[in-house]
């Protein structure tokens, strides 16, 4: 497999269809490879385009690119860590207002004024996720992704390329748009049959 050298003190970086390829495979089989991507070189290798296509190395991509309910996210750290490192992001700041009870994310991009999105604990409510799974446990902190993912989304779309924060997607209920109603079949009533079948009641009483 080619590798080259980045400006960073170590990187893979295969250079060749072929290369991406067999590190792919490697990942696969790796004890270190998380386990929705554990023997699945396809998987591996798509993840790994994927996060190249956002800025993510073959092992930040596979650690942070699943599939929730169909659609490939990211987790919300590594959406930060994007936009970050985008030359056009000047900052990134959050945080939690206490006497409103919501999180606040403000982004802003050179050339751009500053933007600011807000999530509420009434936002949550109305959305129906207080109480369910991480919301019930770690609330402030769902509250910061859901901030988080507005402001970054709307900024800097064109460096997610629609990506969505996992942490956002699982909450997604998920709607079949494009299943029918099953057509209901009538069946034909058929006359019952009389049977060829010596009734077994009737030999044992010898009326056979």
């Amino acid at each position: 497999m080619e590798l080259q050298t980045q400006n960073k003190p170590f990187s893979l970086a295969p250079t060749s269809f072929e290369g991406a390829l067999q590190f792919a495979e490697m990942i696969a089989q790796s004890g270190l490879c998380p386990t929705n991507y554990k023997g699945k070189t396809n998987d591996v290798f798509i993840a790994m385009q994927m996060g190249a296509e956002i800025g993510l190395q073959p092992m930040q991509a596979i650690q942070n690119i699943a599939v929730i309910n169909g659609k490939p996210t990211v987790y919300g750290d590594a959406l930060m860590a994007i936009v970050r490192s985008h030359p056009d992001c000047e900052s990134i700041k959050e945080g939690y207002d206490e006497s409103k009870k919501l999180c606040w994310c403000k982004v802003k991009r050179k050339g751009q004024d500053e933007q600011v999105r807000y999530f509420s604990m009434q936002d949550a409510e109305q959305a129906g996720l207080l109480g369910r799974g991480p919301w019930k446990q770690y609330t402030r902190r769902m509250l910061q992704m859901r901030a988080r993912s507005w402001a970054l989304r709307d900024v800097f779309a064109d460096a997610l390329c629609g990506f969505m924060p996992r942490e956002e997607v699982e909450d997604y209920e998920i709607k079949d748009v494009n299943s029918t109603p099953t057509a209901q079949v009538s069946t034909p009533q058929v006359e019952p049959q009389q049977s060829n079948v010596t009734d077994l009641n009737l030999i044992l009483e010898g009326q056979a």
